[in-house]
């Protein structure tokens, strides 16, 4: 028996496994064949037992994935074979829904006579090897009940008879703690929220949202906070509806997000402070791709979007005041509101499987005289004991839809192609979290996102960038991790992954005639990453162009720390990166 952290668990783990004596041990049921027959039956006996001696045990965790499942038609039939079973459907359906359809036939029987006809079952067919024909047979014969309409449901999918939606119900922090979720009500939960960045300061507010158990169709998320900096309410929210076609396509998420919140702020030579702010409203539509193996590590779908923004930005202007003794220029600083619009175009595909798992992403973006595609790959070695090398390429092409001019450029600058990864300003979805989004000074200043070419140098300081292009740009990035035996961070408590990053790239300007530039520059160091959202980069070699940039812009004292850059990848984590099995 593996670790157990409470006696609950061990007393449920041992009645199941000496469960396992009656099924498959003396009824001997082919598990292979019919999993249910064992690991379900058994799972029925187990649930049953631990609900009379823990009065704790519940399945909520088990009952909210069946239910997600089902809710996406993602299940199997009960009557499949083990190995035609995906990873999570063996678990949810061959254990769990079993034990649920095991209760229901009981519940039907009542319990004297599902008792005695499970007896019955059990004397006329020890080491007998019964088929599910013959556990219906038995069990009809001792009851004298037809059970075909029961017995019909382990070859079909979608929830059990006794599985009804309810009515809707309202919980808080602490009534969502002790929700029974297997009550199939549809729960709106109203919970705090807190937030936090250097123009809104601390945010406070509230969610209301019915994402979570049981599953929806229709779900949405409000956050409204009110910023105690810029004296503002900020938030995001969503609203999404999902429909479950037949055919090619499994999914099709319909929906529109949005979201506000302050990313820079100005304070002229009064001491005045004004703070800028930006709103996105951004609706969408994407179909997931159905697998033909449900036990397929795929996941593959077409996303198309269209961001409209506006955003509040510094205006200057001066006044002359006009005496008969002086003409006096007076500097006036306020805001003005612009909007612009963005469309995207994903494609992406992923293979989750164990070994070697890999990604493709192709986005095309287009806006006001421009446009923009990229590939992004991604590629996962494992190495034999622990870790690996994953390897990320890159590559992108940068269009103009008109005639390129001076203006043009500068207007289209934080769209261009980055060596570096891009910082708050060059995030032009606002798609990630940053601290600082147009911080220049200080440790905020120094979070970049890993986009585009992924280099970890930055070079922020410049007019142009290193490694910018309106032209073209191809990096690859490798990652491999450090193995515990050599990691000096493994004698710490808690467990930090310390890896090695290098990247390699190349741009159009370093090909063309008399550039004078490096045609591949590279940059390599240490990485610390927490709980796989927060990534921190130490630079310990690059190529010159990059080293003549620290030397000549970063003072000596303290320059291995502000070279230093960090990134807080939220918009990238996927619950399938944490677990290969999930596909919702």
């Amino acid at each position: 028996i593996s670790p157990i952290h409470n006696g609950g668990s061990l007393n449920r783990v041992m009645a199941h496994e000496i469960g396992h004596n009656w099924f498959y041990g003396i009824l001997a049921s082919n598990e292979r064949q019919y999993p249910w027959m064992d690991e379900g039956i058994n799972s029925f006996y187990e649930s049953w037992y631990s609900q009379l001696a823990d009065h704790h045990y519940n399945q909520r965790a088990e009952d909210a994935a069946l239910d997600q499942y089902v809710h996406e038609k993602l299940d199997q039939p009960i009557n499949t074979t083990a190995d035609s079973f995906s990873v999570v459907n063996y678990q949810l359906v061959a254990y769990y829904k079993t034990s649920k359809w095991m209760a229901e036939l009981k519940k039907e029987l009542g319990d004297g006579l599902f008792n005695a006809a499970m007896k019955e079952y059990y004397n006329n067919w020890s080491f007998k090897h019964p088929q599910p024909s013959d556990f219906k047979a038995s069990l009809e014969k001792s009851t004298g009940r037809n059970l075909d309409q029961q017995f019909a449901l382990l070859d079909s999918t979608g929830r059990l008879p006794g599985d009804v939606r309810k009515n809707v119900k309202l919980v808080g922090p602490m009534g969502l703690v002790l929700e029974d979720f297997t009550k199939r009500q549809s729960v709106i939960k109203l919970l705090p929220v807190i937030g936090f960045n250097s123009y809104d300061k601390f945010m406070i507010g509230a969610a209301v949202t019915n994402v979570g158990p049981p599953a929806n169709s229709f779900t949405f998320l409000l956050t409204p906070m009110y910023a105690t900096g810029s004296k503002t309410i900020a938030g995001l929210g969503f609203v999404n509806y999902s429909f479950y076609p037949k055919g090619l396509i499994r999914k099709i998420d319909l929906g529109v997000s949005g979201a506000r919140f302050s990313d820079n702020r100005f304070i002229d030579p009064d001491g005045n402070k004004l703070i800028f702010n930006f709103t996105k409203v951004v609706p969408g539509i994407r179909f997931t791709q159905r697998e033909k193996n449900p036990r397929s590590s795929f996941y593959r779908f077409v996303e198309f979007k269209s961001y409209l923004f506006r955003e509040q930005n510094l205006q200057f202007s001066q006044d002359s005041i006009i005496t008969p003794t002086d003409t006096t220029i007076v500097d006036n600083y306020g805001k003005n509101t612009a909007s612009r619009t963005l469309n995207q175009l994903r494609l992406v595909i992923e293979n989750n499987r164990a070994l070697y798992p890999y990604s493709g992403e192709l986005k095309v973006e287009q806006g006001k005289n421009f446009a923009r595609a990229a590939f992004t790959g991604n590629y996962f070695f494992n190495y034999p004991k622990e870790g690996g090398l994953n390897v990320r390429l890159f590559a992108g092409k940068f269009f103009y839809t008109q005639s390129k001019t001076t203006s043009l450029q500068f207007a289209t600058d934080r769209y261009h192609l980055n060596m570096t990864g891009a910082n708050g300003y060059e995030d032009y979805t606002y798609s990630d979290y940053f601290v600082g989004r147009n911080l220049f000074q200080g440790f905020g200043s120094q979070q970049i996102m890993v986009r585009d070419g992924g280099f970890k140098v930055r070079t922020d300081l410049l007019a142009d960038k290193v490694g910018r292009s309106d032209d073209w740009l191809v990096a690859t990035n490798f990652t491999t991790s450090v193995p515990s035996a050599i990691n000096p961070l493994s004698l710490l408590p808690v467990k930090i992954p310390l890896k090695i990053f290098a990247d390699v790239g190349t741009y159009s300007d370093a090909w063309k005639p008399g550039s004078g530039l490096d045609r591949f520059i590279f940059d390599a160091g240490l990485q610390l990453s927490i709980a796989k959202v927060v990534h921190f980069y130490m630079p310990l070699v690059y190529s010159g162009i990059f080293r003549d940039y620290i030397q000549s812009t970063i003072p000596k004292k303290g320059r291995i720390w502000k070279t230093v850059s960090f990134a807080i990848d939220i918009s990238n984590l996927s619950l399938r990166k944490v677990n290969r099995n999930l596909n919702f």
